[in-house]
């Protein structure tokens, strides 16, 4: 069977955009475009926004915590608790956080120490963070 060029050529458009199609659907599941639960797992998050862009997700050694200057050693702490939508009381810090793409203020202090558990990768990584800012006497 032999098909005119029009008929292959509206074939080939066909797929194409059925292929578009399914790599949408598939993009919006994978960043959960779709969602209107803006918890912190559910939006992405920019790696080159955070001092220590996986500290939810692994624990950091002292070794990597103690060649932080004092000012990221701050916001890295800090940055595990806006990750979880703390709103800060220090106007450097809600300035700082402020700016982020990813950062969702949702929680006072009082109702954050209420509402959110860290994992346990965020709670090792609090620990050795306040220890390495103790150390530092900050």
């Amino acid at each position: 069977m032999k098909y005119s060029r029009l008929t292959v050529l509206a074939i080939c458009a066909l797929a194409i955009v059925g292929l578009l199609i399914v790599n949408t659907v598939a993009l919006v599941a994978l960043l959960g475009i779709a969602s209107d639960d803006e918890s912190p797992s559910s939006f992405s998050f920019d790696a080159n926004e955070f001092v220590l862009p996986d500290s939810n997700a692994r624990i950091y050694s002292e070794k990597e915590i103690s060649q932080l200057n004092d000012r990221d050693l701050s916001i890295a702490i800090n940055e595990i608790y806006a990750r979880h939508g703390l709103i800060f009381n220090d106007p450097d810090l809600s300035a700082y956080f402020e700016a982020c793409s990813w950062y969702r203020p949702s929680l006072t202090y009082d109702d954050f120490e209420s509402e959110v558990q860290f994992n346990k990768v965020e709670q090792q990584n609090v620990v050795t963070l306040a220890a390495e800012r103790d150390n530092r006497n900050l």
